[in-house]
């Protein structure tokens, strides 16, 4: 037997003897170890009708007959007889189980059966109870997180390290609390300050960082599964990119974690609501969603419900709740009633099972950038008083009217002229008339012909009049489309376009779709572009006149049809134009085709191209007048009331004059408020019915199987919930998870934040402290760590102060043979945290050391450089997230938290560093080893391109190679080379020198990589040399963990 098993097993002795046999402490880890296979929570396993975990059971008569437990009986109870007898039909456990429980463990349980056999609910459900930290006669521990520690490593023989060298140390504070490396400014800065309190002070200035906010956030989205698609089915773009930014900032207030849970899970049914804690409610909204047309509602709302309650449940109460949809919880006290009141909680809502593959599945609201929300206030009160004055004015106007449309001479209505544009006639097709100046000539490519008898330009897919200048449109601003046209069948393709298809279809055109006229607005397709089509079709051998419109505004509200003057319905198929879009490309505009193709059996007789704002009142006024005619004078009295309202709007826009001075001021303000709102986003929130929470108890968690009307409530074994109203809803739910008498959401919380510094949590398993889960390693402290976290009025950031400024966390990470018997995981904290860093820190910490890191904070997810066709590959066809276009410029280099999540294809960096594909809850990522990391870190663009710009920064800044080796180890380690590591790098040096000398060409090819420019100043064979030396240096293992 190990001398560690040995301590192992005198500890709870020795414990037992100076307070009592405790059933958590010391019985329930012998039974959990030799009896709950047969006789323990799981009923497929049980045998003999005997059930040991819990006192209900424990007590009631076995298959036998025999109550086996006989309170202060511990010699006449058939538990201990039977894990004493030598027969081996009779003993227990059996022995083909090959357990047999050591003397000492026999001991415990005689002792506790013989103090009265007293049960105890399960350590995490019982109310955590301020321990007194241990006294420390070493002197070592200097806060109360240090005692705990010292103590337990003092019962296991071991003593804690001396603390870890300086550099290295506030290497490893940087990378914990902002996730970046420390400059060398901010190095010598630390290393120079003698005072005893530098540490301290580093600590506090970045716990007040944007960069220390990204940092924490990170880690809570990781555990509500926040990502940029709905993540089911075609996996489309989803809008919610506000909430994350709402979860920095939170961390940045350092607001109390009770606000932030309430704000999050019931911020819409607070009083008075702000637009904060509505943004807030997208954690309701970060679920993987589907818009399938064949998915059945009901089963989707089911497996909704069920990922909410099992995020909620790891999140915040550490449970496997989703183990009760089917059935009664095997292991914990949770009934499959429970989990469907907990289920009620997130099915009144007012989100759609389906979300229609829609960025903006409603409930949704558009956020203005909080510089902009002020004047949206301002500019929604001017407008609305403004339409309320014109409403005014209209209803006194209705006796001016009435006297104008009786005395009105049917002649003096005319249709307003639209704008003028560039007009083409197909009967002089090499020729198009322009808004001002001189005439344009085409260039005909392909045959185009204009066919007499049809009366046009007959398009044949791959013939068109080309114009270079013509139609050179960007994205904000506004024009019109007219075309005469007649469709010999129904067809599919574009009439007229300025579209770049090998560029992502960059540009814009006038399409028509299965008979449905059409308009594409696109930076890249699909998912930056707009697609919007009419409802209305254009009859088969019938001429029409279509207009298309469009305002300026990038969103597919601003584009609108009239066939024959009439106004369509939108479908939209696309609106995901960015903010910041272009659309402007070097190509032709071309009449008949695309870049490359076209429509066929359409008869294009005219089109006029209209670069300016076109208004729907005179567009519907275009082939109306004889309509709007027969509605004036004694003939028009008569006339329909949809003819009066088209006549009384006429008359506002076109006779009454005392209207267009409120009509011009609503146009201003309007367009005001609509660039305040195009700066802004749209954000899903939640919305909550008025109907009560219930939900239906699904028989073995079939939805084809309901049963009985469950009200929302919560587990009985936890404290009871405080309902505000006449029923509860999620606000009282949020209240009741962060009410100080519940025991789990503080413990929960504090193990996930020392598994966030530590690297492990103090129970491992931070996503369930249930019964089956993870003992602590330190209950005592986890307790201690709880009721701080209460006392301090829920402050995350003091909890963070305590963990990173304790010694414990401050130790040297050297280990010993001693150490590694012992201590092999680190449980006991026996020395420093050391382990390899998540996915996003190493791809930040090559951008920082290169000087490559945009240090802005929030906005929408950019798209850094990422393998071809890993979209394309899983995608399906009718998915706006079916290409990848990388950023160019600042969206290359952003931190790696913002780069999109698409759930079914994420950035393949990521995930081969264990990052999570946040298609559920994640409170702990795995940590892998493999030679794929190594790979990806030699050869992908972005870490090429930034060992590449390093290189450059180090031949520009340093005279001589060993300055350069040592400047290149203070950016990654922190610390200079030492005399080893010099000669290593400079031998290595010297074999690439030697091979690009005698390849110049593949250091020419390794310079290409990225978007970065080269610098042409420093010698080609050098750069790439360095580079390599960078590469190197990145790859090696002590810059890879902290």
């Amino acid at each position: 037997m190990s001398f560690r098993l040995s301590l192992l097993l005198l500890a709870p002795l020795a414990a037992a003897a100076a307070d009592g046999v405790s059933f958590n402490r010391d019985i329930q880890p012998i039974l959990s170890e030799y009896c709950y296979h047969c006789h323990g929570p799981d009923g497929s396993s049980r045998k003999s009708k005997l059930r040991l975990d819990r006192a209900e059971f424990a007590f009631q008569p076995a298959k036998s007959g025999d109550v086996v437990i006989l309170k202060g009986a511990a010699d006449k109870s058939p538990l201990i007889q039977r894990i004493l007898n030598k027969d081996p039909d009779e003993v227990m456990p059996p022995p083909e189980t090959h357990k047999q429980p050591k003397p000492a463990e026999i001991e415990l349980i005689r002792r506790w059966v013989s103090e009265g056999a007293k049960y105890e609910e399960h350590w995490s459900f019982l109310p955590p109870q301020r321990p007194t930290p241990p006294a420390d006669k070493t002197g070592w521990a200097k806060t109360p997180v240090d005692a705990f520690i010292v103590a337990t490593l003092a019962q296991n023989g071991l003593k804690p390290n001396g603390p870890e060298a300086k550099e290295r140390l506030f290497r490893r504070l940087n990378l914990d609390l902002t996730g970046l490396p420390p400059t060398p400014a901010e190095l010598r800065a630390y290393l120079a300050d003698p005072s005893p309190d530098a540490y301290a002070q580093a600590a506090e200035r970045l716990l007040k960082t944007d960069q220390h906010a990204e940092q924490m956030a990170r880690h809570w989205l990781d555990a509500v599964r926040y990502a940029d698609t709905h993540g089911i089915h075609i996996d489309n773009v989803r809008n919610i990119y506000p909430y994350r930014d709402w979860v920095i900032n939170a961390f940045k207030a350092n607001m109390p974690f009770d606000r932030f849970t309430i704000e999050q899970i019931g911020g819409d049914l607070l009083p008075n609501a702000t637009i904060e804690q509505l943004v807030a409610t997208g954690y309701n909204r970060c679920l993987p969603t589907t818009g399938e047309g064949g998915a059945i509602s009901e089963e989707v709302m089911t497996n909704y419900a069920k990922d909410q309650v099992e995020t909620l449940g790891a999140v915040w109460l550490g449970l496997t709740s989703g183990c009760a949809a089917c059935h009664d919880h095997k292991f914990d006290p949770i009934s499959q009633k429970e989990f469907y009141a907990m289920a009620a909680f997130f099915r009144n809502t007012s989100m759609s099972a389906l979300d229609g593959n829609n960025a903006n599945h409603p409930p949704s609201m558009l956020v203005a950038r909080p510089e902009d929300r002020a004047k949206q206030a301002e500019l929604d009160t001017v407008l609305a008083n403004l339409k309320k004055d014109d409403a005014a004015r209209k209803a006194k106007a209705d006796k001016e009217f009435a006297t104008w449309r009786a005395q009105a001479s049917p002649g003096a209505i005319v249709a307003k002229e639209l704008p003028a544009g560039w007009k083409f006639d197909a009967a002089t097709p090499l020729t198009v008339k322009t808004p001002t100046g001189p005439a344009l000539t085409a260039k005909a490519i392909g045959k185009p012909a204009y066919n007499k008898k049809q009366g046009g330009f007959v398009l044949d897919g791959s013939s068109a009049y080309e114009h270079a200048t013509l139609g050179d449109f960007e994205k904000n601003q506004a024009w019109a489309v007219q075309v005469r046209l007649k469709m010999t069948k129904t067809v599919n393709g574009a009439v007229l376009a300025r579209m770049d298809e090998a560029n992502n279809y960059r540009g814009w055109d006038f399409w028509i779709e299965n008979g449905n006229p059409a308009m594409h607005i696109i930076q890249a397709w699909p998912d930056q572009a707009l697609k919007v089509r009419s409802a209305g079709v254009i009859p088969v051998n019938k001429e029409v006149e279509v207009i298309v419109t469009y305002d300026g505004s990038g969103k597919a509200d601003g584009v609108k049809f009239y066939i024959d003057g009439d106004l369509q319905q939108n479908i939209v198929d696309s609106n995901t134009l960015p903010a910041n879009a272009t659309i402007r490309t070097a190509v032709p505009f071309r009449y008949g085709t695309r870049s490359k193709a076209g429509a066929t059996s359409i008869v294009l007789a005219s089109a006029n191209i209209i670069p300016a704002l076109v208004e729907a009142g005179d567009v519907a006024t275009l082939g109306k007048v004889p309509e709007l005619r027969a509605a004036v004078g004694k003939e028009g009295a008569k006339a329909p009331a949809a003819s009066v309202a088209l006549l009384r709007s006429y008359y506002d826009r076109r006779i009454d004059k005392s209207d267009q001075s409120v009509v011009a001021k609503i146009k201003a303000t309007t367009a005001e408020l609509d660039a305040v709102k195009n700066r802004g986003a749209m954000t899903l929130i939640m919305k909550e019915n008025a109907t009560p929470a219930t939900a239906k108890l699904l028989i073995r968690g079939d939805y084809t199987q309901p049963s009985e009307v469950i009200n929302a409530g919560t587990p009985r074994v936890l404290p009871p919930l405080k309902i505000e109203g006449k029923t509860a809803n999620r606000l009282d739910l949020a209240r009741w998870l962060v009410d100080g008498r519940n025991p789990m959401t503080a413990r929960v919380t504090m193990n996930r934040l020392w598994y966030q510094f530590m690297g492990t949590g103090l129970a491992e398993t931070t996503e369930n402290v249930g019964i089956m889960g993870d003992k602590p390693s330190h209950p005592e402290l986890l307790d201690w760590l709880a009721t701080e976290f209460v006392a301090q009025k829920w402050d995350v950031r003091a909890m963070v102060r305590a963990i990173v400024l304790s010694e414990t966390y401050r130790q040297s990470s050297v280990t010993t043979p001693q150490k590694l018997e012992k201590d092999p995981k680190n449980r006991l904290l026996s020395r420093g945290p050391r382990y390899r860093v998540d996915a996003e820190i190493v791809r930040d910490l090559a951008l920082s050391t290169a000087g490559l890191l945009i240090q802005k904070v929030g906005g929408p997810s950019t798209r850094p450089y990422q393998p071809e066709n890993i979209w394309s590959d899983v995608a399906m066809t009718g998915s706006n997230t079916r290409f990848y276009t990388p950023d160019k410029g600042e969206g290359l280099y952003r931190r790696s938290m913002y780069t999109f999540l698409k759930r079914s294809a994420p950035h393949p960096m990521m995930l081969n560093f264990d990052a999570t594909s946040r298609e559920v809850f994640c409170t702990r990522r795995e940590r892998s080893n493999s030679p794929l990391q190594s790979l990806n870190l030699l050869n992908d663009v972005q870490f090429v391109e930034a060992s590449r710009v390093l290189a450059e920064k180090l031949l520009k800044e340093h005279p001589t190679d060993a300055a350069r080796i040592d400047q290149l180890s203070i950016l990654l380690l922190s610390r200079p080379a030492t005399a080893k590591e010099q000669q290593i790098f400079a031998k290595s040096l010297a074999a690439f020198r030697a091979d690009y000398a005698a390849k110049p060409t593949e250091a020419a090819k390794l310079l290409k990589a990225g978007e970065k420019p080269v610098n042409p100043k420093l010698p080609p064979n050098e750069v790439a040399a360095w580079t390599l030396v960078c590469s190197q240096m990145f790859n090696r293992d002590e810059t890879l963990n902290k």
